[in-house]
């Protein structure tokens, strides 16, 4: 979008409370900053929608960020200002094209992640009359009241996102606005009874459920977690329980359950997190994509290596977990793309991955040797991601490598031209992770933004990342630690 021939571009001329809206579906800052550098009017305009999400317990809170070492983004400074003094015990914050609405008491103090244009009110300010901004989208209830007091609110507003923080009421049928479409409990204590959840709902996160009856979960429900379930062993599952139109569903990490096919919807299901390794066999084929659960606590070790077609053709995207199993890789089918060997021990070194593979990640039960013009790195592979606290030796990245992901005890030498992004990981001695990310601009400048925990950033050439960048790091480290 460069130059006066798009300055009327109708993308240019995004208003701010989408370009705001945009935004906040960012997670990472040099993500934001990039977008804000797209185009001439989005930077020159920064100030009316970019906020960041760079605010951190462990930085220390000053008026400004110009005396920082290590900052050199002067032109991104308010932003960085707001976002790392942001206010944790305030009144209500009147923002402005906030998408986010928290009802909170007078003693609340955040323990997650906000943004600097979220509203917040006090439960005993909507016992007369209580409206929603139009922008607000997200409604964060942090405590149990009755809900006969927001429903007329929240069915009259663009609120389609509920997280209801502590639910110990049982929930009667209609108690929720149709509009909500996504529904996250995270200390639910009394069980769920059928007709209780809102008829359009398709995304639902739930932790301690005590049952899971038939009837309970609506048809429209696309996506379920069940992660911080609390379930094990726990036969909670039956043949009718799931809907039919799932198209993921999250177990608890070590859920152990034998799951049948019977039980598993058969139409949309692309993927299952945390899936037991002696289920494989029973997957529907519209599933793609598994993760492994973790083994129970008390699991004698070693398990069974991997065995001959005991991965399912059909799958396009394999995370073998914590699992601690010896795998030949010439069992891996070519048809993965996406491959996390976790904590798999590799045998028969003489066998390769296939060249299907795009995105590789180790574990941390592996150490990669990756030597140059090694051939231990499929050709086909485009994202790399090394163990954060191993040692892997790597003398350079494999050419054609557009994501990379390593870790300080790596020592690198040279950058390959089609690498377009780099994650670096510094564990400090205090146990403390920087994490710092670097996006290619052009052929030889860099964009440095320290993710939270430090707000070193600017902008580099190959030659600070090649030679000085590993000291730097120590340098921005033991500032922030001391």
């Amino acid at each position: 979008m460069e130059g006066n021939v798009n300055v009327k571009h109708r993308l240019v001329q995004l208003p701010h409370f989408l370009l705001s809206n945009i935004i906040n579906l960012l997670e990472f800052d040099i993500d934001r900053l990039c977008f804000a550098l797209t185009c001439k009017r989005w930077l020159n305009e920064r100030d009316s929608y970019l906020t960041l999400n760079h605010h951190n317990s462990l930085l220390p809170k000053v008026q400004s960020i110009e005396y920082i070492k290590g900052f050199c983004l002067i032109s991104f400074k308010k932003q960085f200002e707001q976002s790392r003094n942001l206010a944790v015990k305030t009144r209500l914050k009147y923002a402005i094209n906030g998408t986010n609405l928290h009802l909170i008491s007078k003693s609340f103090i955040p323990k997650f992640k906000i943004n600097t244009n979220d509203y917040f009110v006090f439960f005993d300010q909507i016992k007369d009359y209580f409206t929603i901004p139009k922008s607000v989208n997200l409604f964060y209830l942090h405590n149990d009241i009755n809900l006969k007091l927001i429903y007329d609110a929240i069915a009259k507003s663009n609120v389609d996102t509920f997280i209801y923080n502590r639910c110990i009421q049982v929930l009667q049928p209609g108690a929720l606005p149709p509009n909500i479409r996504t529904l996250k409990f995270y200390h639910n204590i009394c069980p769920l009874q059928p007709g209780c959840l809102p008829p359009n709902l398709t995304s639902l996160t739930m932790s301690n459920p005590k049952t899971l009856q038939i009837g309970v979960l609506p048809e429209s429900l696309e996506h379920l977690d069940l992660s911080n379930s609390g379930y094990i062993n726990n036969d909670f599952l039956t043949v009718g329980t799931l809907p039919p139109n799932l198209r993921s569903i999250t177990f608890d990490h070590h859920f152990q359950q034998q799951i049948t096919r019977e039980m598993l919807p058969s139409i949309r299901l692309e993927t299952i997190v945390n899936l037991p390794r002696h289920s494989l066999g029973e997957l529907p084929q519209c599933v793609t994509t598994v993760t492994l659960s973790a083994p129970k606590l008390m699991t004698p070790l070693p398990l069974p290596p991997l065995q001959a077609g005991e991965i399912p053709t059909t799958l396009t995207s394999l995370d073998f977990g914590f699992n601690c199993i010896d795998v030949d890789f010439a069992l891996i089918p070519t048809s993965i793309k996406i491959l996390n060997l976790g904590s798999v021990r590799q045998i028969n070194h003489r066998n390769k991955l296939p060249e299907s593979i795009e995105e590789l990640s180790f574990g941390e039960g592996m150490n990669p040797v990756i030597k140059e013009g090694s051939n231990f790195i499929p050709k086909s592979v485009r994202k790399l991601v090394l163990p954060k606290y191993n040692h892997s030796r790597i003398e350079s990245i494999p050419k054609g490598i557009e994501w990379f992901a390593f870790n300080h005890y790596c020592r690198i030498e040279s950058i390959p031209d089609t690498v377009k992004l780099i994650r670096f990981d510094y564990k400090h001695l205090m146990d403390t992770t920087f994490t710092f990310e670097i996006r290619r601009l052009a052929a030889d400048l860099y964009l440095i933004v320290g993710d939270k925990s430090t707000p070193f950033c600017g902008f580099v050439n190959s030659v600070f990342l090649n030679f000085s960048f590993y000291k730097k790091c120590t340098q921005i480290t033991e500032t922030f630690t001391k």
